[in-house]
């Protein structure tokens, strides 16, 4: 996850007002977009200038502006396509060893650069899928079984 030690933007109170408002806007215009199928969107500045930017760049955008309007820092970092063991570790936010145990599973892919193992950020992601998958089900569980059992909640 090559990523240089970059400064967060901590928002004013003026600016987390400004960011509640947009991010609704921002929020409904990307909705719309998505149904319609438009490939681009267009930013206008307060001095007229237009600005396309990609679909993703937009989403990306509205993430921003929602942890804006939270109050909340924002730190703007680019992923590697491929990541060291110790860096997919912590996009999981799990431990390096039990990464490595994952990796000898075979539960998720990886490939060997001389004796250092290498894993794709698109396999993180479906493994970080599966697992938010895994969790839901067992919660839908548990909360079907409170049900039945008139536990209250």
């Amino acid at each position: 996850m090559t990523s240089t030690e970059k400064e967060a933007f901590l928002p004013s109170s003026a600016e987390v007002e400004l960011a509640k408002v947009s991010f609704v806007k921002l929020d409904k215009v990307l909705s719309e977009r998505k149904s319609s199928d438009q490939v681009s969107c267009t930013l206008v500045i307060n001095n007229g200038v237009e600005i396309d930017i990609t679909p993703s760049a937009a989403q990306a955008l509205l993430e921003v502006v929602n942890v804006i309007s939270h109050g909340k820092a924002v730190v703007v970092n680019s992923i590697d396509k491929v990541m060291e063991t110790q860096e997919a570790a912590d996009f999981l936010n799990i431990s390096r060893p039990f990464l490595c145990k994952l990796l000898d599973s075979g539960e998720i892919p990886h490939h060997m650069v001389g004796r250092f193992r290498r894993v794709k950020y698109e396999d993180l992601l479906a493994y970080k899928s599966r697992r938010i998958t895994k969790q839901n089900q067992a919660m839908d569980e548990l909360a079907a079984q409170a049900q039945e059992l008139n536990m209250g909640y």
